[in-house]
């Protein structure tokens, strides 16, 4: 799949900061510290869980379509997509203005 031109550079950079430049099997995230310390999720995952959120919530901010989100995603589903769509999570001035102070 493409990637925009931004991302491929921030990659790029990363990889040769991250010293895994010719390791192409190996984890593209670096887990760091909390990660040793043998949490049940490695930082690795959590991170890129975070990543494959906030990525597909910025692409349908944009006004792009679910099911083009998902066939970029990889998901055979609609409904797996949807889990990764946080557009209606934010709270929103108006709503916390509601609270009666």
């Amino acid at each position: 799949m493409p990637c925009h031109n931004n991302l491929e550079e921030y990659l790029e950079a990363y990889i040769e900061a991250a010293g895994i430049t010719g390791d192409r099997e190996g984890p593209l995230w670096m887990c760091g510290a909390r990660c040793a310390a043998g949490p049940s999720i490695p930082a690795s995952r959590r991170r890129s869980a975070v990543t494959r959120f906030a990525g597909t919530t910025d692409y349908l901010n944009s006004g792009s379509r679910i099911k083009v989100a998902q066939r970029m995603a990889g998901h055979s589903n609609a409904g797996t997509t949807g889990v990764y769509d946080q557009r209606n999570d934010a709270v929103s001035l108006d709503e916390a203005e509601r609270i009666a102070i």
